[in-house]
């Protein structure tokens, strides 16, 4: 995990315990050196400077308690230091306060690490020390250990400071005398930032070709990678990801800019839809889906899988998700995949970091089937009898033949499929008159019949026109297209 440090002033917004009008304020003084530092769970992390302005008198001869709280890491852990009651200086309009009007001593860690405390005392005789004095505690040797690296990217260490009558560790305290003021210390950066793409393989017996990412449903059952479609697996690459360091980043150890040997290892996710029974989710540093780095565990349901943890410099090379299905299993289509990953604390020095995820493909079925529920045979030449086209197009993004099939009037099954045309290009669209249809499909002469048109395309859209001997076309239905392709696979 990474921290950077960030400069702020946060104003207490309740009054002096007796009554005064304002309370204290806090600020954090970033110095160059403490900025942009990565924060492991052994590392110990030079306090900035920290200020107090009080908002109200501390009387002529009394004492307080002031204490310092952290909202993570540890003041008595090994490797903590705690300022030196000379490293804690007063300030009055600018300038420092006599020294001979306070003192400061008893700097100790608070029993359950999260802070320190000291005494301030107003030397009796000089007045008191007056309100709106700073109290300004150096960073000097104070140091934090074993702050915690699981807090997360965008979130903060803060530093609370108030003071109190009351003797002692902070555990024994009821009430302060000014309301405690709060400003942030630290703030968590990614050591890792996470890139998600779509695969662009393209690779005989893989379904990702180019961007389309569709799942291959043509009743031939031509792509699959084994020698049949039961025999065969269905291999489908859904995309890549790859982690990049953030070499804005150094060490708090060594003042070093991070490197991948800094970084724990990585554990990925992914979510989409798992659930064909017998199927397996990896990921393999090639499109092709044949090296697996990581394999996967796929969840109860289906609808998310874990990887096994990978080293960082394999996270950092691209890595592909691979979801492999036997050959004669449906794939669900139109579903969105994505991916995401956060490196763990390997040991003690190691850092770790959440990446946010991102979509690889939405996979959709290049199948599509359109019925035709009316087609009328040639019942004489054009002009003479009456003739049916077929005005078919490509209104998917895969270019595709065209098949067709009559279907059984009495049992309604459809015949075997036989092909229409032998390519159609993406939005591009193809006339068949009677005589093409009629023949290709064996169908009998003057006769109703229904159809099936299809394609290896996401969508289709078909029409039929009738045309009378006078010349006059007449619509047998609507333009009609859908997206059946879980028929096949």
């Amino acid at each position: 995990m990474k921290h950077s440090m960030m400069r702020v002033a946060v104003a207490a917004t309740l009054g002096f315990a007796a009554m005064a009008a304002n309370a204290g304020q806090i600020g954090v003084n970033v110095g160059a050196t403490l900025a942009a530092e990565s924060i492991t769970p052994s590392v110990a992390v030079a306090q900035p400077t920290i200020t107090y302005q009080t908002a109200s008198l501390i009387n002529d001869g009394a004492t307080v308690q002031v204490h310092v709280r952290f909202s993570a890491g540890s003041t008595s852990a090994a490797g903590a230091a705690l300022p030196a009651a000379a490293d804690i200086v007063l300030f009055l309009n600018g300038a420092a306060y006599t020294a001979a009007n306070y003192s400061v001593t008893g700097v100790t860690a608070d029993n359950d690490g999260l802070g320190y405390y000291f005494t301030l005392t107003a030397v009796a005789g000089k007045g008191g020390i007056p309100a709106a004095t700073v109290i300004n505690m150096t960073g000097a040797n104070a140091k934090i250990a074993s702050l915690t690296s699981s807090l997360g990217a965008g979130t903060a260490i803060t530093t609370t400071v108030g003071y109190t009558t009351q003797a002692g560790d902070f555990s024994g305290v009821t009430s302060f005398v000014e309301p405690v003021s709060t400003a942030t210390l630290l703030t968590s950066a990614k050591a890792l930032a996470q890139v998600v793409v779509n695969s662009n393989a393209v690779s005989t017996g893989y379904y990702t070709t180019a961007e389309a990412g569709q799942v291959d449903v043509n009743s031939t059952l031509t792509k699959f990678a084994g020698a049949s479609p039961t025999a065969g697996l269905t291999k489908i690459n859904l995309g890549a990801t790859k982690l990049t360091l953030n070499t804005n980043l150094k060490s708090a150890a060594t003042g070093v800019v991070i490197a991948a040997a800094d970084l724990g290892t990585t554990v990925y996710s992914a979510t989409g839809d798992f659930s064909v029974s017998g199927a397996t989710v990896a990921l393999t540093s090639d499109a092709a889906c044949t090296n697996v780095v990581a394999a996967g565990t796929v969840a109860t349901g289906g609808k998310s899988a874990t990887f096994a943890a990978v080293a960082p410099a394999v996270a950092m090379a691209p890595a592909y998700l691979c979801y492999t299905v036997p050959g004669n299993k449906q794939i669900p289509y139109g579903v969105q995949y994505a991916i995401g990953g956060a490196s763990v604390n390997a040991g003690t020095n190691s850092i770790a970091s959440t990446q946010t995820g991102a979509n690889t493909y939405l996979l959709k079925s290049n199948g599509a089937s359109v019925n035709v529920p009316a087609f009328v045979t040639q019942t004489g030449a054009l002009g003479v009898g009456y003739n049916t086209y077929l005005r078919v197009i490509n209104t998917g993004n895969l270019a595709t033949p065209i098949t067709g099939a009559a279907i059984n009037s009495a049992t309604g099954v459809a015949g075997t499929p036989a092909t229409l045309v032998a390519n159609l290009a993406p939005g591009a669209s193809v006339n068949l008159d009677t005589t093409t249809v009629t023949n290709v499909l064996g169908l009998g002469a003057a006769t109703w019949n229904t159809l099936v048109v299809s394609g290896s395309t996401s969508s289709l859209a078909v029409q039929p026109l009738l045309v009378n001997p006078q010349g006059v076309i007449s619509n047998l239905s609507p333009v009609n297209g859908v997206n059946n392709g879980a028929a096949a696979n």
